[in-house]
């Protein structure tokens, strides 16, 4: 509780205590602050340029300035953005989930070098609707999705060349009480190379109808013998927000905890993947 209001003291005293920049910096990222944190590293750019950390408020913001050696260190880039669908379509997307819940079927991790998913509820907990009823949702949202990509260059913002030629696809997933997804990347696969970007689409029906459900980004691609992931940023499913990631980057999703325990008051997304097709 204090990291945050100890933050903005620090910003507002233009401190030039690197150490204390960076310790404060870290800890806000991890809290999901994530405005503080860039405003803590962009201080430390201003006092030290060349200090690792100077860039990492270009990975918070994904800047298109952004130096092609920025992106293999530090933070995993990524793009947010909020109030991301008009309003009314935004209640239609939820009041269209909501009606569709009976349809959910058990989550799956898909590892396998065939593509196949299959359910492993020490890996993943949560519901996902079968692609044969996404197609309205496929109908209404892919549009808006392809021009905020185009509009806002977001492959270039991440540090990812543009594929001549490529395809979206779209999931819809739900996250009640206790629900998870234990920490993966989403093309570690043959069969799933091709996912270039990944993003979530989040919507609930009140911002306190559950907690938790925080997506969480690594620094770390990988970690060799069991090397903890312990740095890391944390974003907030705010609803009628959207965020975009490199698949390759190491992940997961947060429990989620619903106190009434309905499933319709849990973390529903939008979720999915641009992916380059092979010529």
């Amino acid at each position: 509780k204090l990291v945050i209001p100890m933050a903005k003291s620090l910003i507002a005293s233009e401190s030039n205590c690197i150490d204390s920049l960076v310790q404060l910096g870290e800890q806000c990222r991890q809290l999901g602050a994530l405005q503080e944190a860039a405003e803590l590293y962009h201080r430390i750019g201003k006092i030290a340029p060349d200090h690792i950390h100077a860039a990492f408020a270009q990975h918070l913001l994904a800047v298109p300035e952004a130096n092609k050696r920025h992106f293999d260190e530090g933070p995993a880039p990524f793009v947010q953005a909020r109030d991301f669908l008009r309003k009314p379509l935004r209640d239609h997307l939820l009041h269209q989930m909501t009606n569709d819940l009976q349809k959910f079927e058990d989550a799956k991790v898909y590892d396998n070098a065939d593509g196949r998913g299959e359910s492993n509820p020490n890996l993943r907990r949560g519901k996902y609707l079968p692609f044969d009823y996404t197609s309205t949702y496929t109908e209404s949202f892919l549009p808006e999705l392809k021009s905020f990509v185009q509009s806002s260059s977001i492959l270039r913002r991440l540090g990812i060349t543009n594929p001549s030629r490529m395809r979206f696809e779209v999931q819809v997933t739900n996250y009640s009480d206790g629900e998870f997804f234990a920490r993966h990347i989403d093309n570690g696969t043959p069969a799933l190379k091709n996912r270039k970007v990944s993003y979530v689409y989040y919507v609930s029906r009140t911002e306190s109808s559950f907690q938790g459900g925080d997506l969480i980004l690594y620094d770390k691609r990988s970690a060799l013998n069991d090397e903890p992931f312990s740095s890391y940023t944390r974003i907030h499913p705010m609803d009628n927000s959207i965020v975009f990631f490199d698949s390759s980057r190491m992940h997961e999703v947060l429990p989620t905890f619903v106190e009434n325990k309905k499933r319709e008051d849990g973390r529903f997304s939008i979720n999915g993947w641009l992916l380059a097709i092979d010529e």
